[in-house]
């Protein structure tokens, strides 16, 4: 089950948070420039991902993804504060890539 769980991850919030924003940015990449409210967003939104990931495997005994859902509802962690959280951390995501490379195309 954790590879069912590390797939899923990979796979569903890996490629909408992380490979469809640096294919969008292509050349930008070459002119980094350290924003720290970018890079702030961004690892605040991996930190709540990444928690809400384990705490569906671990309180849910699951997956995030649809195919290998949890068997529990899930309400510690951060689904105390909020009924989808992983949106929460992936907006954060996509925020803080679009700050870090103050991209309008990323933004909207």
């Amino acid at each position: 089950m954790l590879w069912r769980a590390l797939f899923a991850f990979l796979v569903l919030p890996g490629i909408v948070a992380f490979a469809f924003p640096l294919a969008l940015l292509g050349e930008r990449l070459n002119t980094f420039s350290p924003r720290p409210l970018g890079l702030l967003s961004l690892f605040a939104g991996v930190i709540v991902l990444v928690w809400c990931t384990v705490v569906f495997y671990v309180s849910g005994r699951g997956t995030l993804a649809p195919w290998s859902p949890p068997q529990q509802l899930v309400v510690v962690g951060p689904y105390r504060f909020s009924r989808n959280p992983m949106y929460v951390g992936v907006t954060l995501i996509l925020s803080g890539w679009a700050v870090l490379f103050w991209s309008p195309t990323l933004m909207v």
